[in-house]
């Protein structure tokens, strides 16, 4: 009888390390990697004198797809990455609607927006897109 239950438990042990092991081998295979975390974005600027930069490349409203898409290609993405749209506060909502127009006409639809003071977008600008 002592050999039965000795037998029980050490297979009751075996059997919940195993377990253990398995639900180890999942939460590795759930958590994203560091490289499928970074979350790759453009940052589109418009300035208050009608200048669009792309990644600090000046472009023009009509060259905007294309630097967008050859941006793309050296990046080596797949798909488009989401556009960050800094937009100075003195900008006229017409140009913004023709920026819009022509990232809807290269499918690039994840747009965040942001909209800043003169003094606020130049600080942001030297913080965040000169790197």
């Amino acid at each position: 009888m002592k050999v039965k239950l000795l037998f029980i438990l050490i297979l009751l042990f075996f059997v919940s390390s195993c377990h253990v092991d398995e639900n180890k081998e999942n939460e590795a295979t759930n958590n994203p990697s560091t490289e499928e975390e970074i979350e790759i974005e453009f940052y589109l600027c418009v300035y208050a004198n009608e200048t669009l930069k792309l990644n600090d490349h000046t472009v023009s409203l009509d060259s905007l797809g294309a630097l967008i898409e050859k941006q793309k290609e050296i990046a080596g993405l797949e798909d488009l990455p989401k556009i960050v749209l800094v937009i100075d506060k003195s900008v006229k909502m017409k140009l913004v609607s023709n920026v819009e127009d022509e990232l809807r006409k290269i499918n690039a639809l994840r747009i965040k927006y942001s909209s800043l003071s003169p003094e606020e977008f130049d600080e942001y600008v030297q913080q965040n897109i000169k790197k």
